[in-house]
């Protein structure tokens, strides 16, 4: 081994010279007797184990051989291993202490096994075997020590990653992500007609940085709940187990299933308020839902073929590429009375007749505040009679605008 001193000369009068250096050397540790430990008892550790999984493990084996010619007693045997590494005695391992007869080798079986949650890594296991040899009167003590090195990890890490080339801290999010690409394709989306593919392609940079951060997020709040204490970025990535990792993988999963599911029930339920009812009549409702859509009342006129004629019709809604287009008639609001109520409807129909913004807005509202003092008819002009959804083939817009609800005597 090597021994550091630090030297002071001194002179023949015993006075030192104030002159001090350091000096670094090899030397050999003798037991009492003259005989060095290495020359009386040899300590080997035997295993075929390579890596110690948070749910397997396995056997290692430590020989102990007597090289001398006197009997040598192993006093005791203590393990030191990393924290999350447990390292537990066979049967005959515990009985010490113990007599090696001269020349004689025994083998103690260790079994090595990961904790629940492991700090991923290589990590040493150390072996301390006491020993002392000699007569009563001259009894020699020494320590040797041996150690192993271990790849500790999770379970699944590295048949995952050969096969997957996925590391196992994103699983997580790539759960998540992958099990909201399946419900998209499934057509449980959001929005009223999005696009067929997720928008997060699987080979994209942006769908691998988000399946990161959420394994992240995710890891860092399973770590809190079973700490119940918010542990540090580099203590939640490196101490982990395959039960943190599979129950993570699952809230995501169930989370992008729930997310996806609300945001579909939500846009189903706005969509069937915003959607044009079809062949209805005419009446405040079909006012209120185009309100929806546009605040104008102008909209663009539209011819459409039917049979060898051509039928002018109102284009109420214009998303051409999506939903197809809603057509209508005219709408006609009509007001009998000749009242002071009556006027002054008829008054607020006009003022929203004749406004550049939010008129149909302004027209349901009034509309709705004197429900019992008007009609509505359709203007009975070519076959079509009601609201209709057509494809945007059917129809075709003449570039020129007119009101589409008038008031009629």
């Amino acid at each position: 081994m090597l021994v550091r001193a630090t030297i002071e000369p001194i002179d023949a009068g015993g006075v030192a010279s104030g002159l001090r250096r350091e000096v670094v050397t090899a030397a050999e540790v003798v037991a009492a007797g003259g005989a060095a430990l290495e020359a009386v008892v040899a300590v080997e550790v035997r295993t075929g184990l390579a890596r110690v999984d948070d749910l397997k493990g396995g056997d290692v084996w430590v020989l102990i051989r007597n090289k001398s010619a006197v009997t040598v007693t192993v006093q005791d045997i203590t393990t030191k291993a990393p924290a999350h590494v447990r390292v537990r005695p066979q049967v005959l391992a515990s009985v010490v202490p113990f007599e090696l007869a001269p020349f004689q080798t025994r083998s103690l079986g260790y079994e090595i096994v990961g904790d629940r949650r492991v700090a991923v890594g290589k990590k040493l296991v150390l072996f301390h075997v006491a020993v002392t040899w000699g007569n009563a009167g001259e009894e020699n003590r020494g320590t040797l020590v041996e150690s192993k090195e271990f790849d500790v990890g999770v379970f699944g890490d590295s048949e995952l990653h050969a096969v997957l080339q996925v590391p196992l801290l994103i699983v997580p999010g790539v759960v998540g992500l992958a099990g909201a690409a399946l419900l998209w394709r499934c057509r449980v989306r959001f929005g009223r007609a999005p696009s067929p593919e997720f928008p997060l392609p699987a080979k994209s940079g942006e769908f691998w940085l988000c399946a990161a951060t959420l394994s992240v997020l995710a890891l860092l709040a399973r770590s809190a709940w079973v700490r119940r204490s918010w542990p540090s970025l580099r203590e939640a990535l490196t101490v982990y187990g395959s039960s943190d990792i599979a129950w993570v993988s699952m809230v995501a999963l169930g989370a992008a299933a729930a997310v996806l599911g609300a945001l579909c029930l939500t846009s189903k339920r706005s969509a069937r308020r915003s959607h044009l009812v079809e062949g209805g009549g005419a009446d405040l409702t079909l006012i209120d839902q185009l309100a929806r859509h546009r605040s104008d009342i102008l909209v663009e006129l539209g011819v459409r073929k039917v049979g060898t004629t051509d039928e002018q019709v109102m284009i109420l809604t214009s998303d051409w590429a999506r939903t197809g287009v809603y057509i209508a008639p005219q709408l006609i609001v009509v007001i009998p009375g000749h009242d002071a109520a009556s006027q002054s409807l008829e008054a607020a129909v006009v003022s929203a007749l004749h406004a550049t913004e939010d008129g149909l807005p302004r027209l349901a509202a009034a509309l709705r505040a004197q429900p019992g003092l008007f009609s509505l008819h359709w203007r009975g002009i070519g076959t079509l009679g009601a609201v209709r959804r057509v494809a945007a083939s059917e129809v075709t817009g003449v570039g020129r605008y007119a009101p589409w609800i008038v008031l009629g005597i």
